[in-house]
């Protein structure tokens, strides 16, 4: 049996004992030696204690589970902040490539790398972005278009 169940099961024993003396149908009685199943005064105070225990356990529980929905919100907020001023960045970054020799399709590339097009240039070959940066691609020179 569970730590819940054990402290329901307990609760719904009490409230027997007390609607049982309420009523005049018991007595309050002290047995010896004791009997936790029959004496009312073991019978309510274990079942008091169970439900405190129970109470205890389940704000300790909720704590731990507000403290970690906390954390988890300043993660989600850092997270959605950072994401926001990436995608800034990715707006704002141009990079420039410049053809370097239009019989080869070789382009120079703003970030300082070199890339070659087997077949016309970026715009043809559907690039808008550049592979390395990420920056938008902005093909300065004739020849192979942008």
């Amino acid at each position: 049996m569970s730590e819940r169940e054990e402290a329901l099961k307990a609760i719904a024993a009490a409230n027997a004992v007390v609607g049982e003396l309420c009523e005049g149908h018991r007595q309050w009685i002290m047995s010896i030696p004791a009997r936790p199943d029959f004496d009312p005064d073991l019978v309510i105070g274990n079942a008091l204690h169970l439900a405190e225990k129970m109470i205890r356990a389940l704000e300790a529980q909720l704590a731990h589970e507000e403290a970690e929905n906390a954390v988890s919100e300043e993660l989600i907020k850092r997270s959605r902040t950072r994401i926001a001023a990436l995608e800034a960045r990715a707006e704002a970054r141009v990079c420039e490539w410049t053809l370097d020799d239009p019989d080869f399709g070789a382009w120079h590339t703003g970030c300082g790398h070199l890339f070659e097009f087997i077949a016309d240039g970026p715009s043809e070959n559907g690039a808008k972005f550049c592979q390395y940066c990420g920056g938008t691609l902005n093909a300065l020179t004739g020849g192979a278009s942008a």
